[in-house]
């Protein structure tokens, strides 16, 4: 149980020092103002249940969702041609969509043409997203990188305890190779801090609480 707790320490202590380094690398582009890849807009999905949400009438819901729908066509660049493909590939389901999202049960063609623009707008958000998302990870990484080499912190040395002792001595050795795995280990560090802070934070409080859990057990097994 005493191996357990301690291998939990040390990744817990490993998680805090890449979290600091996430924290610093979003802060670094943030000062470059690439800021905004770090926030996410908000989905066409929660767009539509805030409608709902803040008004009950369907009458007041169904405008709204008419002037928000128009306005994510705008906010994501979604273009006619994009929604002319979606109103062919949704026409036979374009009563089902409108119904979902609160359009009414017997559609209009303008009706339907909402939905199939909605459909539009939520695919370019899904691409838009999974690029913003991509193209941080990339600048992450190539920002995490030389500040992990800068400040040192390499992986295989702050996990060491978690490898055999061989290992150990093997990073130790001071030998060529053994400086290229240091490196390696630097590089790896700044490729973790790329996941973003929220990941590590998360990360950290499952590690607390798996200590914690641990560290009862052993006493009431004792």
């Amino acid at each position: 149980m005493d191996q357990i707790i301690n291998a939990l320490g040390a990744l817990g202590a490993y998680f805090a020092v890449v979290l600091v380094l996430a924290v610093a690398v979003e802060s670094v582009l943030d000062t470059v103002k690439l800021g905004g890849l770090l926030r996410s807009r908000i989905s066409p999905e929660q767009a539509m249940k805030d409608v709902a949400a803040w008004l009950p009438d369907q009458n007041s819901q169904k405008k709204a969702q008419i002037a928000a729908i128009t306005n994510m066509v705008s906010q994501f660049k979604v273009t006619a041609e994009q929604i002319e493909k979606q109103v062919e590939q949704a026409n036979a389901i374009g009563q089902k969509v409108a119904e979902a999202i609160g359009l009414g049960n017997a559609a209009t063609e303008l009706e339907k043409r909402l939905a199939a623009t909605l459909l539009a707008v939520r695919q370019k958000y899904v691409e838009d997203e999974a690029r913003r998302v991509s193209t941080l990870r990339i600048l992450s990484a190539l920002c995490g990188i030389p500040l992990a080499v800068v400040l040192q912190i390499d992986t295989f040395q702050l996990l060491a305890t978690l490898f055999p002792q061989s290992f150990q001595d093997f990073l130790n050795s001071g030998t060529t190779l053994a400086t290229v795995a240091h490196y390696g280990g630097m590089a790896l560090t700044g490729f973790a801090a790329s996941a973003g802070s929220s990941f590590w934070h998360d990360q950290l409080d499952r590690v607390r609480a798996a200590k914690e859990a641990a560290r009862k057990a052993k006493e009431a097994f004792s």
